[in-house]
């Protein structure tokens, strides 16, 4: 369940007619490829099929080339997912409990992998369509094009081609969506953020 929370997480901090613009898909990706680093605040909002629940929880990340991100949840459960690139940790500040996977053993998705490591290459994984045309901002569905984890994602990119909403659809029926806010780039980062 956690690494799922943190696949889904992962593949959204990346995200950014014929079936969509080439234009629009390729400044998405050259503009994370560009991108050394980045910090966000998000909010994330889960309806739990089984449950009839939608779940609130709030954090921020922080991402570095070379596949070293850092999810920080706040609230009541205040979990941490970690990666030097190589590694992943996922630690409950409050109990001091951690759990540590070979990035490349941990279960994760080829897709979840290549967005960690090389930010890019949309087209590479995903069909993508555009569903809501608009001058610079689009909703994009993006399909899998290799099974996995969910059914598609539903991606809102500002005008600088950062990924400002994101909806991802479970095959169980959850429904997962993130706000990200006080988007920050290029700042440096300290090695120890992306050690437990």
């Amino acid at each position: 369940m956690k690494r799922n929370i943190f696949i889904a997480l992962a593949i959204s901090i990346f995200f950014g007619s014929e079936a969509f613009s080439e234009d629009q898909i390729s400044k998405i990706e050259e503009t994370y490829r560009s991108t050394q680093t980045l910090s966000a605040e998000f909010i994330q909002e889960t309806y739990v099929t089984l449950t009839e629940k939608t779940i609130r929880r709030n954090g921020r990340l922080f991402y570095q080339r070379g596949g070293k991100l850092r999810i920080e949840y706040a609230g009541a459960k205040m979990t941490h997912y970690i990666s030097d690139g190589k590694t992943l940790w996922i630690k409950d500040t409050k109990s001091g409990e951690m759990q540590t996977y070979a990035l490349k053993n941990s279960g994760l998705p080829d897709e979840a992998l290549k967005f960690l490591t090389e930010l890019g290459n949309l087209r590479k994984y995903f069909t993508a369509s555009k569903t809501k045309p608009a001058e610079t901002v689009a909703t994009w569905k993006l399909v899998p094009k290799k099974k996995s984890t969910y059914r598609h994602l539903l991606c809102i990119f500002d005008d600088t081609f950062y990924l400002k909403n994101l909806a991802i659809y479970s095959h169980s029926g959850n429904k997962s969506e993130y706000k990200f806010f006080n988007r920050k780039v290029d700042e440096k980062f300290s090695e120890k953020l992306f050690l437990p």
